[in-house]
């Protein structure tokens, strides 16, 4: 139907294996018009379903000005937003949707569709969605159904026809409602895609369905996954949309090499999703560009500083753009919108970018990304692009963090992948051979996961301050060993490692080495070095502890470590390592063991103390150590601290070491409060552990430990005990030569790790 006629078709969806004729999806949009009449604003937290995609039809063909909420919003923006739009009825379709005074709740499962109505006109109705929020309090966009569809012509004139649509993106944001539309103006079905179904996965059920699916929207991480997975390109998909955010050029590369016909976009809220596209030809031939205008729509640079002053091609300067499709307004801030109106229509967007000679757009990040480092300005994007180009990148994401000499800083935060983990060294080495030395990151911070927010749009301002944390923390010699990273937990804690690059081709497994107490990593570089014939290896310093001086020493729990390995070992994109861990780190070991086997191939644990098998006297003496040491620290500090420690677990040293006068102990001596106070965890089950455990002792060690150990090994499922005559529990750290034989041990008996001697066994 011609868009001048204002008239949509209702699509029929295929969900799962049922496919919902158009006349269903009319009949239920018509019954949601009926359930907002006398409503004037109106919310709708719409599911990814038939009811979500008629509710929104509905709307449109109803008077009512209704704002989107979006599914990933906590409890807090949703209130707010739904506060600030003035609604009274809340639609939704799953869950328990948020309560205000004044607002009553619908739920679209129970509305039955009108038998014989069809599909509402479009005109009326205007939805209202928040922008991204990237910089700051997110804006309420007005998009008025006749800026809705003219963004749906459109595409329409600017894509190959379409067969089918797949609804890959949500209904809480622009790009999920402009293909619900693309399909209602081009009269084909909607495929939904089953939870977790990838896009050949749902190509695959469309066609058992009898539907081709030939068109698709995604953002760029979502086709990193599918490239990474190996995934083969459906034969029916003809398009396949990118936005949502920066399109890393090598990524497109890729995608187009692998026979993707990948279409990257640049497209706003404001704008009611797209403004400029590349079909697959003109993207191959420039992968920098978001491509040229889509019909009706116009694109310029303006100067930031003075937005009527416009800038020529090949200046950088603000996106500025016009057309049909712009929104009405913010519903709430019409100072704010009118302040991004230029005098002759023009919207200032906040985006950086240029055009080409040829009048293709090149978007470069946000004006407010800016890093300014001794007067000279960094565009994040260009930064990222670099790093994302280096083997074993999965995501990068650049920010600047405040300096008192240069301004600022430009930090790198890198996700790496599976295939391989590039060193701090050689993605620094990259960037200096591309880019200015301004324009070299000042530290590689890594994480598990960048934070995203709708759309997968980065949210760099959450990354600002525990950046600028980790940097703030020292870095060890890296002559000392393997790398010195920083990993960012989970509760932007800033944890040190030390980790051996991982190349493509190196089928080692990794090794994880986890230190005892009154210890750091370094304590067990030589062990490391000794079993890195048969192992990658990954020193990890514990929160607390005293060589690390990462985190204040406090009462870590034994979880706690267990999900700090685990995000070190996604930031590090390690699959499945060995763990080695001596005393405490020999508990840390086994405990994420039992509540990650899946990611644990194998474990050595030397002389744990696991203090629920302890012996009931030996149990109540290390029990007291928590209280003992902390009592001591408040009298006298670190070095009271450490000789406490030792007085407890290694009386026969105690008389023979004064911490005052080493200092290593010293330092160490905060370190103790952490692992003192923290006990083994009663509800971990070692029955759960499905991997090879080795638990090892020195027969000079203090007696305790081989009733701890031989109650451990009798709970373990299938581990194996071994004593080495006369070591003692320092054994790790004081004689790798001798524990190391254990670490080939463990790697012969697992799965594709190599084979070497064994050491003799003694039956416990």
């Amino acid at each position: 139907m011609a868009l001048s006629e204002g008239r949509i078709a209702a699509p029929a969806i295929l969900a799962g294996e049922r496919l919902h004729p158009g006349a269903e999806v009319a009949a239920r949009a018509a019954a949601i018009r009926d359930a907002v009449a006398g409503h004037a604003r109106v919310a709708l937290l719409p599911p990814s379903t038939p009811e979500g995609v008629a509710a929104l039809l509905g709307l449109l063909g109803a008077p009512v000005t209704a704002l989107i909420v979006h599914p990933r919003w906590s409890a807090r923006e949703a209130v707010d937003a739904i506060r600030r739009s003035g609604s009274t009825l809340l639609l939704h379709g799953s869950g328990q949707p948020p309560a205000l005074p004044g607002l009553s709740a619908c739920d679209l499962r129970a509305l039955a569709p009108r038998a014989g109505a069809v599909l509402p006109d479009p005109g009326p109705g205007e939805l209202v969605l928040s922008t991204s929020g990237t910089t700051g309090r997110p804006g309420l966009v007005r998009l008025p159904a006749a800026s809705l569809l003219a963004s749906a012509a459109a595409w329409k004139s600017f894509l190959p026809p379409a067969t089918a649509w797949l609804l890959s993106l949500g209904l809480g944001h622009v790009a999920g409602i402009g293909i619900v539309l693309r399909a209602a103006l081009a009269g084909v079905p909607l495929v939904l895609p089953a939870d977790g179904a990838s896009l050949p996965d749902a190509a695959e059920a469309a066609r058992g369905a009898g539907i081709g699916l030939s068109h698709a929207s995604l953002v760029p991480t979502q086709l990193a996954r599918l490239l990474e997975a190996g995934a083969g390109v459906p034969a029916e998909l003809r398009a396949l949309l990118l936005g949502g955010g920066p399109i890393d050029p090598a990524l497109l590369r890729r995608a187009l090499a692998a026979g993707w016909p990948a279409i990257p976009t640049y497209g706003l809220t404001e704008a009611a999703s797209g403004v400029t596209a590349a079909l697959p030809g003109e993207a191959g031939a420039d992968p920098e560009s978001a491509g040229r205008p889509l019909p009706g729509m116009e694109v310029r640079i303006g100067d930031p500083a003075d937005p009527a002053r416009i800038l020529p091609d090949g200046s950088e300067g603000e996106i500025q753009v016009r057309g049909a499709s712009l929104a009405a307004g913010l519903l709430d801030e019409p100072e704010r919108w009118a302040a991004r109106r230029t005098a002759d229509g023009f919207l200032r967007t906040g985006d950086l970018g240029l055009r080409t000679a040829a009048g293709a757009l090149r978007v470069i990040g946000r004006i407010d990304d800016l890093i300014v480092r001794n007067g000279e300005n960094i565009a994040p994007a260009e930064v990222e692009a670099v790093l994302a180009a280096v083997p074993g990148v999965r995501e990068v994401a650049v920010v600047g963090v405040p300096d008192p000499v240069a301004g600022a800083r430009p930090v790198a935060a890198v996700v790496s992948g599976a295939g391989a983990d590039p060193s701090d060294a050689d993605l620094l080495a990259a960037a200096a051979a591309a880019l200015a030395p301004f324009r070299v990151p000042a530290r590689i911070v890594r994480l598990a996961t960048l934070p995203r927010g709708a759309g997968e749009k980065l949210l760099r301002r959450e990354l600002r301050a525990p950046l600028a944390a980790a940097v703030a923390r020292a870095l060890p010699d890296p002559a000392d060993g393997p790398e010195p990273r920083i990993v960012l937990a989970d509760d932007g804690a800033a944890l040190l490692v030390r980790a051996a690059p991982r190349i493509t081709g190196d089928h080692r497994p990794g090794i994880v080495y986890l230190h005892a107490t009154l210890a750091t990593s370094a304590a067990l570089l030589p062990l490391a070095a000794a079993g890195a014939a048969v192992g990658r290896p990954l020193l990890l310093d514990r929160r607390g502890s005293g060589g690390s001086r990462l985190a204040p020493p406090a009462a870590v729990p034994l979880r706690r470590h267990v999900a700090d390995l685990l995000g070190i070992l996604d930031a590090l994109g390690e699959e499945r390592p060995l763990l080695v861990g001596h005393s405490f780190g020999g508990v840390v070991a086994l405990a994420f063991a039992s509540l990650h086997p899946e990611r644990t191939a194998g474990v050595l644990a030397w002389e744990p103390p696991w203090l629920p098998f302890a012996p009931e006297p030996d149990r109540e003496r290390l029990l007291s150590v928590g209280d003992t040491v902390a009592d001591a620290h408040r009298a006298g500090g670190a070095p009271a601290a450490a000789a406490a420690f030792l007085g407890v677990v290694a009386p026969e040293l105690a008389g023979r070491i004064d911490p005052a006068r080493h200092p290593a102990l010293v330092a160490e001596g905060d370190g103790v409060l952490a692992d003192a106070a923290a006990a083994a965890d009663p509800g971990i089950a070692l029955d759960a552990i499905g991997v090879p455990v080795l638990l090892a002792t020195g027969g000079a060690s203090e007696p305790w430990y081989g009733p701890i150990v031989a109650r451990l090994a009798a709970a373990i499922p299938g581990a194996r005990t071994v004593v080495l005559p006369g070591l003692r529990h320092a054994a790790p750290s004081s004689r790798p030569d001798a524990v190391a034989p254990l670490i080939h041990d463990l790697a012969a008996r697992t799965p594709g790790a190599g084979s070497t001697p064994q050491p003799a066994e003694t039956p416990r």
